[in-house]
């Protein structure tokens, strides 16, 4: 739950694009499995890459960070 909570904003702001992917590349596959590919794949992809972005001090691409002049 900590590792969802911290990636939160990220699947917010990803969630979006990558269902218009799924939805445009597996237009007439079964629900259930569009449902687990968007639900457990997807997310974990998100989380990975927000998980890299933060390690690259990258965090105000995800809006962890704000804009500093």
């Amino acid at each position: 739950m900590s590792l969802i909570g911290r990636n939160l904003l990220s699947l917010y702001l990803m969630h979006l694009p990558l269902v218009y992917v799924s939805f445009a590349y597996w237009p007439n596959i079964d629900p259930w499995l569009m449902i687990l590919i968007n639900v457990c794949c997807l997310s974990m992809v998100v989380m990975l890459f927000a998980e890299m972005l933060r390690r690259l001090h990258l965090g105000v691409l995800i809006g962890e960070k704000g804009y500093s002049l």
